[in-house]
C-alpha cells in the first residue's frame, strides 16, 4: 500500500486516503462493506466508458451497485493491484494509480487494465469518482 505522501500525513489526508485504499479494496472483497463506503447521491464517471459500452455517468448508489456488480459477475476474481494515492491540497480529494489483471472466464482472455481516479468524500463517505481507463482494453478482453 503506496501513498503519494510521506507518512506523516495529517488526519484529515489520511482519511481519504483509507477511503480511497478501503474502495479498492472492498469493492472487490466485500461488496456489501464497500456499498457501505458510498454515499447515497454518489456519483461515477468514467470519461472513457462509453467507447466500451459502458454508461459514461452512473448516479445514486443503487444505479451504481447494480453496474459495478454487473462488471464483477464478468471478471469474478478481479482485484485492484498496485494502489498509489496521491492526496490534492483540498482534504476532501485525492487521485490514485491502480491496475487489474484476471482471467475472463465466458471467453479466455485476460482483462488488463491500469486505471486513474480522482475521489471526493464527504463526512467519511465517498461521494465521487471519476474513473480512467483504457477502452480497447475493456473491449479486447469483454467486447463491445
Amino acid at each position: 500500500m503506496q501513498t503519494g505522501t510521506p507518512h506523516s500525513e495529517n488526519a484529515t489526508r489520511g482519511d481519504i486516503t483509507r477511503i480511497v485504499l478501503d474502495h479498492l479494496q472492498l469493492a472487490t472483497q466485500d461488496f456489501p462493506r464497500w456499498l457501505d463506503l458510498l454515499d447515497e447521491d454518489i456519483v461515477i464517471q468514467f470519461p472513457y466508458g462509453e467507447s466500451a459500452g459502458n454508461a459514461p455517468r452512473l448516479e445514486g448508489k443503487a444505479a451504481i451497485a447494480e453496474a459495478i456488480n454487473a462488471f464483477f459477475v464478468r471478471v469474478p476474481g478481479i482485484r485492484f493491484n498496485n494502489p498509489v494515492v496521491y492526496p490534492s491540497a483540498d482534504p476532501d480529494e485525492a487521485f490514485a494509480t491502480y491496475d487489474a489483471e484476471v482471467p475472463v472466464p465466458e471467453n479466455g482472455r485476460v482483462y488488463r487494465q491500469q486505471y486513474i481516479g480522482h475521489f471526493r468524500q464527504r463526512a467519511g463517505k465517498l461521494v465521487y469518482l471519476s474513473e480512467y481507463f483504457d477502452p480497447t482494453k475493456t473491449i479486447e478482453a469483454l467486447g463491445a
